[in-house]
């Protein structure tokens, strides 16, 4: 394998492709691993916050 990226990206599979929930910005050709999750992981997530906050945070993100 190449250079080894210290990310973890979460997503969902849609129509049998791994869709992530914020835009990778890997090099073309980076080998991935994909690792599903058991369900009880991101249940425990529901909830926790606003929509609002959720989205006011992935902007934030987005702009780093």
């Amino acid at each position: 394998m190449g250079e080894k990226l210290a990310m973890t990206y979460h997503g969902k599979v849609k129509n049998g492709v791994v869709v992530l929930d914020l835009q990778a910005h890997l090099p073309e050709g980076a080998d991935v691993l994909v690792e599903p999750v058991a369900e009880a992981e991101w249940v425990k997530c529901v909830g926790t916050i606003s929509d609002d906050d959720a989205d006011g945070m992935l902007s934030a993100i987005e702009e780093m």
